[in-house]
């Protein structure tokens, strides 16, 4: 098996699987074994049919089309393995060439895009200055408190209340 990844436009990639003779063999083989312990056969145990037979009872497309399904599933899951593209999802997939001899297909992805971070270095963070009016902290305190009545208890406006509300050591 042999492949290529091709970067695209939009945040996509291209990759194309080439798989060769003896390698299509092998789906093909597999795929019959599968059928052979799935497809019931009068006059076979499960398992135990000849080919020629499962050949006849589901036929040479149907077979066909299940090892290519198979090829392709299989060594694009391979490919995907081997180069981890960050995929999002598959766009469309394309069968460029289909013989005895070889199969080749195309499958186009969206990928997450590349980020580049322009300058960050040296940024200067500046912390604006607060004016509250006479009172307002007061009044905040106030309302603080009486959210923590318990038992109709208002709790003291100290440090102990203060460390109720977090990181806090005094008012």
């Amino acid at each position: 098996m042999t492949h290529s990844i091709k970067t695209l436009a939009d945040s996509k990639i291209e990759l194309t699987v080439e798989l060769g003779k003896v390698e299509l063999q092998d789906y093909s083989h597999e795929t019959e074994k599968h059928l052979a312990n799935t497809v019931r056969l009068n006059g076979f145990r499960p398992g135990k049919a000849s080919r020629e037979a499962i050949r006849q009872q589901v036929g040479e497309q149907a077979i066909r089309e299940q090892a290519l399904a198979l090829a392709i599933q299989a060594s694009l899951l391979e490919v995907i393995k081997k180069e981890k593209p960050e995929i999002i999802r598959q766009e469309k997939i394309k069968v460029e060439e289909n013989t005895a001899d070889k199969l080749i297909y195309r499958v186009v992805f969206s990928v997450f895009p590349e980020i580049i971070l322009g300058p960050y270095i040296g940024l200067a963070v500046t912390k604006n200055a607060v004016n509250l009016a006479a009172g307002e902290v007061q009044a905040a305190l106030e309302d603080l408190r009486r959210m923590k009545i318990v038992d109709q208890k208002v709790p003291e406006l100290d440090g102990a209340f203060a460390k109720s509300f977090g990181a806090f050591n005094s008012l």
